[in-house]
């Protein structure tokens, strides 16, 4: 049976000490339990090694300069994640007001989508508004994609793309899987088995500051290896790839500073 938030916490109350045997939690206890945990939730959500997927987004070119990204009606993207073409809501994503994306993990423009022709190239990410405003003649509507920027705004997010693209282009995005947030208490956990764990001790460790209890070393070293449990679960590692820039015709030579 799938444990609720219901049951973390309570478990968690006895752990530290604020509920004992066959003592129940109040309704005030157990609410403020579950704002903790959903806020350490939204932090978690921000990290790669405690999110377990990447989602893959994409967006057909219509000439735009930029894409939005943000709550249910308000994005100009498809999921393509499983299953291509599925909607935010059948993929049981809100995208809540509350959930930004602020970063993108890859990006990538496909060509040919959906044939044996298909090919995916890779797209520079700039990493900040400087350089892309740096990026000279910023309206140019025709031309391969080459780069992107988000830009993070909230409630709302854009992608620049640069050359704007055309309906002959997909633009793919890699972003962090939003982690669930409870919105009861009584609903089902569905998370991977490790997070159990990781939810329990960390979130006694914050009930502990609540209650203005003692710092707790069992309780502390129980939710660091925890959390090292999920981060082995979700380690990935990518290949190391040079900047296309960098990469010479032949052989450096360190004496000369040139390829040979």
């Amino acid at each position: 049976m799938a444990l609720t938030p219901t049951d973390l916490i309570k478990q968690a109350l006895r752990q530290i000490g604020v509920l004992g045997q066959g003592q129940n939690a109040s309704a005030e206890q157990l609410n403020d339990a579950l704002t903790l945990c959903n806020m350490m939730l939204g932090q978690w959500a921000k990290k790669r090694w405690l999110v377990f997927h990447l989602l893959e987004l994409y967006v057909i070119g219509n000439g735009s300069l930029f894409y939005r990204l943000g709550p249910q009606g308000n994005t100009d993207f498809n999921i393509f994640w499983d299953t291509p073409g599925v909607t935010w809501s059948q993929s049981g994503l809100t995208f809540d007001q509350n959930w930004r994306v602020n970063r993108i993990e890859r990006a990538f423009v496909r060509l040919n989508a959906g044939t044996p022709q298909q090919i995916d190239i890779p797209l520079t990410i700039l990493p900040s508004y400087e350089d892309w405003e740096a990026t000279p003649a910023k309206l140019v509507t025709a031309g391969f994609p080459r780069t992107v920027y988000l830009d993070p705004g909230f409630p709302i997010a854009k992608l620049y793309v640069w050359p704007a693209p055309s309906s002959l282009y997909e633009i793919h995005i890699l972003i962090l899987n939003p982690l669930v947030r409870f919105d009861t208490l009584n609903i089902p956990i569905n998370l991977p088995d490790e997070y159990q764990d990781a939810i329990f001790w960390n979130l006694c460790r914050r009930l502990l500051n609540r209650y203005r209890k003692p710092v707790d070393p069992e309780i502390h070293a129980q939710a660091q290896a925890a959390l090292s449990t999920v981060k082995a679960a979700n380690l990935q590692i990518p290949f190391l790839r040079l900047p296309a820039d960098l990469v010479g015709p032949g052989n450096y030579n360190i004496y000369t500073d040139g390829y040979i």
